[in-house]
């Protein structure tokens, strides 16, 4: 992790977006070789995003998010 989390979450949104994207092009690409591309850069990103992910638990960042949620009031209430 770059010891920033907000900036880990920043690049863990970025690879989000990229991945859907990927997804996009691998369901709907005609040319195998740009689909074969496209899934191998896919499984490179998923690879990328879990490291981060677990970094970022280790880091306690969900644990943080977790509490922040807990703490805020109900909407209705």
């Amino acid at each position: 992790m770059s010891g920033d989390p907000a900036e880990e979450i920043r690049a863990v949104q970025g690879a989000l977006a990229r991945a859907k994207a990927l997804r996009r092009i691998i369901q709907h690409a005609e040319n195998q070789l740009r689909r074969d591309a496209a899934i191998i850069t896919y499984t490179r990103l998923i690879d990328d995003l879990i490291e981060r992910l677990h970094a970022l638990n280790e880091a306690g960042v969900f644990e943080r998010v977790v509490h922040l949620i807990e703490a805020e009031p109900d909407a209705e209430g």
